[in-house]
């Protein structure tokens, strides 16, 4: 073998490796960016529990977009505001400044409530649910369920409900009403339990949020 045809062989090598090396530290900056685009972005959330059903379901996974503000009846991720570890998926209600009032009716099925969004002493809707498969039955999770309920949404606050109404843990009572700075993000994208996608994204894990 010529001298001239050995140090062809090694500069080949070389070329190899040195592309490989540039191919790994692509790789590894591609992996870093997405990361980042993620994380500040488009967050993936585990749905933990049946009471945004039946919207969500447990075990549902779902992108958030944490740019765009919410706007009425998003379904959303919020921290609960006396656990920053813990996070809960509800819909947006209402916001601050605006009241938000329970008022009891009764069908052929039997009692529920209405419920009327008011700013200031003017009526601005009555919130109409297509999402639910059962009416709010309650606004209190134990005892006398009142003919009429009111919550003042203070500075800075959002009021959250879960929509499966009878077991949701929500701004009516069990979590309080919602800073602002605890919201974390609107939901984007949802992949159904072993749908496709859901197979794809559920070896990646995420955040889980209770409902």
């Amino acid at each position: 073998m010529s001298r001239k045809y050995a140090d062809y062989k090694r500069g080949e090598r070389e070329a190899r490796w040195i592309a490989t090396v540039q191919f790994v530290i692509l790789l590894a900056a591609i992996l870093v960016l997405l990361g980042v685009i993620r994380s500040a972005f488009f967050f993936q959330v585990v749905v933990a529990g049946p009471s945004m059903e039946p919207t969500l379901h447990d075990r549902y996974i779902i992108f958030l977009d944490r740019q765009r503000s919410p706007q009425r009846q998003d379904v959303v991720v919020v921290r609960d505001p006396q656990r920053s570890h813990v996070f809960w998926v509800k819909r947006l209600i209402a916001f601050e400044g605006e009241t938000v009032v329970f008022v009891r009716d009764q069908d052929e099925s039997g009692w529920f409530y209405h419920i009327y969004i008011y700013r200031g002493d003017t009526r601005i809707l009555l919130l109409h649910e297509p999402y639910l498969d059962e009416p709010t039955r309650h606004v209190r999770h134990h005892g006398h369920q009142p003919e009429r309920y009111y919550f003042l949404i203070g500075s800075g606050e959002i009021f959250v409900l879960g929509d499966h109404r009878d077991i949701s843990y929500d701004s009516r009572a069990s979590l309080p009403i919602v800073k602002n700075r605890d919201f974390f993000g609107r939901v984007w994208i949802v992949a159904e339990k072993n749908s496709f996608f859901w197979r794809l994204l559920s070896g990646f894990g995420g955040q889980e949020a209770g409902t």
